[in-house]
């Protein structure tokens, strides 16, 4: 496909550069730079679609209040090499 693009001299003059060590063409050039864009802007999409789990109290498992919580972390900051 045909399409018209507005790129950067500088930019315009290292994709021939590179085009001319790979013996290939600035159009590859083009297309494998916007593969590999397109394709990491996708693997940080997804990292960021990580939830963290929640439970409800009534799950298993040990319920803490806000206050407990506080109280740990407090304890934990004073000693954290503390044995558990």
């Amino acid at each position: 496909m045909r399409t018209t693009l507005s790129i950067n001299d500088e930019l315009l003059r290292e994709a021939k550069e590179l085009a001319a060590r790979r013996k290939s063409n600035v159009s590859a050039v083009v297309n494998d730079a916007l593969r590999k864009t397109l394709r990491d802007e996708q693997a940080v999409a997804t990292k960021r679609n990580y939830r963290t789990p929640v439970y409800s109290p009534s799950e298993k498992g040990t319920y803490l209040s806000p206050a407990e919580m506080k109280e740990m972390l407090a304890a934990e900051e004073m000693d954290p090499y503390r044995k558990q």
